[in-house]
C-alpha cells in the first residue's frame, strides 16, 4: 500500500470514528470538487438511508 493510500484510509478511519461517518468524493480526476460522493458509515451510525443532494458545492457535503 503506498503512502498516499495509507494516508487516506487513516483519514476515513479517523473521521468515522470521529464523527460517525465520512463524505469520499469521487472523480473529477482527483480535482476538487468532486464529481459526486457518497457516505461511508452513516448507514451503521445513524440507521438512516443516505441522504441524496445535487448541485451543492463541495463544501456542502
Amino acid at each position: 500500500m503506498s503512502d498516499a493510500t495509507e494516508e487516506r484510509d487513516n483519514r476515513i478511519a479517523g473521521n468515522v470514528t470521529d464523527h460517525g461517518w465520512h463524505a469520499m468524493g469521487v472523480g473529477a480526476e482527483g480535482e476538487a470538487p468532486a464529481d459526486w460522493a457518497y457516505s461511508i458509515g452513516l448507514w451503521h451510525t445513524l440507521r438512516r438511508t443516505r441522504p441524496s443532494g445535487r448541485g451543492l458545492s463541495s463544501t456542502s457535503l
